[in-house]
């Protein structure tokens, strides 16, 4: 039986809660969920488009297969209760233990204290924008609310350390490596916890170690990774995991979070010398892309002039009220949703009014489709952005355009159809008001690096 060990570092504050939000304990279950995740990330792609090209068949049969085909292959790996697959446990058993165990910091306490090493100089409020829900806007974490509809929450520390063993059993050689690669992407690009997805909870692999056990004989362990130490390493490596060429099946065909086509991940142009510097100017310039920022201060958002890249819908909101007749009059398509729909929903305007944008049922929340992470290169650390792009929502039985009815407020149905350039604008640094003014991920190159992939 083959043991692989994986030691991560906690770039940034990690809140992972049980049902109560309290960071208590180290939880296997989130770890092992998080490797799920990964594993489809990379794999479910190829699974998918060889299943689709072996089923005979109508589109919606051949996708029905190829989903089939990949939950069958995530069960030989992660167990499952059942279903169009035998029911079985996990072929891979997970220990997770502290080797460095970080402070925990509780409700009231300043969010900056758990990042371990202070900022050099005064921060934009990009903390607190990727941090909602987890940060009051004085910077503590997030309190108890009067009426308790709000739970206090509570995080791991930035800068601790923990070993999980994975104890794989039944697996294969070919198994062994696909778990290995998702070990690898995991812990450059993932996190653990509540708010993982903007960045909190980061997490770093500084080495992988394998070794062979037969019954209580143990191998000394063997280092068969290590973590780069320079950005054109870390690229590599991500390149080197990530192929988009191993299937030519569009992102934005795939139901599910999944790298294809047309995904790209991004890395911030210049590192910083401390985490909470780059979460805080990662959340800083997303804020700038998507607000107009209020005229009492003259729009000014952080010391810098909000980009104001939606007018239209600006204008719309401001001047009709989500009065969603009157939207021609400001050059917003009528048969599309507010541009920003394309980042998230629901997207609220004034929600102490009610007025938000939202979707009808099931469709009333969506993940946003970009992804933040920083990462820990060296001593330097790094905002990243990971766009996979795949389908944002579902489409409808009759309509091929992949458009779905989504009410705004009360004033009815309206069609949606996602738009990817609002996402690539924010990449770019190419908006329809602007060209590359504020580009903050690198470029050079200039065009996503994965492309290069295969080449």
């Amino acid at each position: 039986m083959k043991v692989i060990t994986g030691t991560f570092e906690i770039v940034t504050p990690m809140f992972l809660g049980g049902a109560d939000h309290q960071a208590t304990t180290l939880r296997a279950s989130s770890i092992k969920a998080e490797l799920v995740f990964w594993w489809r990330a990379l794999h479910a792609a190829k699974i998918i488009a060889d299943a689709e090209d072996e089923t005979l068949g109508n589109a919606e049969e051949k996708r029905r297969k190829g989903l089939e085909a990949l939950h069958a292959r995530e069960v030989e790996l992660s167990g499952g209760p059942g279903g169009n697959v035998a029911a079985r446990q996990s072929a891979v058993l997970v220990r997770a233990n502290w080797e460095e165990k970080p402070p925990l910091f509780t409700a009231g306490r300043p969010i900056a204290d758990a990042f371990g090493l202070k900022p050099s100089g005064v921060l934009s409020g990009g903390v607190n924008y990727l941090g909602y829900g987890l940060i009051s806007l004085n910077g503590n974490i997030q309190s108890a609310s009067d009426d308790g509809k709000v739970p206090a929450k509570s995080c791991f520390g930035a800068r601790g350390r923990f070993v999980v063993e994975f104890a794989c059993r039944r697996l294969t050689d070919q198994q062994i490596c696909e778990f290995k690669r998702t070990l690898e992407i995991m812990g450059l690009l993932g996190g653990l916890g509540s708010r993982k997805r903007r960045g909190w909870g980061s997490l770093a692999l500084e080495r992988i170690e394998v070794e062979t056990v037969n019954g209580r004989d143990r191998c000394t362990p063997e280092v068969i990774w290590s973590a780069p130490q320079t950005v054109e390493a870390w690229r590599g490596e991500v390149r080197k995991l990530v192929d988009l060429k191993s299937t030519q099946r569009k992102a934005d065909d795939l139901p599910l979070s999944a790298f294809a086509l047309g995904s790209s991940v991004r890395i911030w142009k210049e590192g910083f010398d401390t985490a909470i510097e780059a979460i805080d100017a990662l959340g800083h310039g997303y804020h700038l892309f998507r607000a107009w920022g209020a005229s009492f201060n003259g729009h000014m958002i952080g010391g810098k002039p909000a980009e104001q890249n939606f007018k239209a819908e600006h204008d719309w909101y401001v001047d009709d009220g989500l009065d969603y007749a009157k939207r021609g009059r400001h050059r917003l398509p009528r048969n599309q949703m507010p541009p920003r729909a394309n980042l998230g929903l629901p997207l609220p305007y004034d929600a102490k009014k009610g007025k938000v944008v939202d979707a009808d049922a099931p469709f009333g929340r969506r993940a946003s489709p970009l992804m933040f992470h920083i990462a820990k290169i060296g001593k330097k650390y790094f905002p990243v952005a990971i766009h996979m792009g795949n389908l944002f929502l579902p489409e409808t039985e009759t309509d091929q355009a992949k458009s779905v009815k989504i009410s705004i407020c009360r004033e009815g149905d309206q069609e949606f159809e996602p738009n990817r350039s609002v996402v690539e604008g924010y990449l770019t640094g190419v908006t329809k008001k602007q060209s590359a003014n504020h580009r903050y991920f690198d470029a050079d190159p200039a065009e996503n690096f994965l492309d290069e992939a295969g080449s």
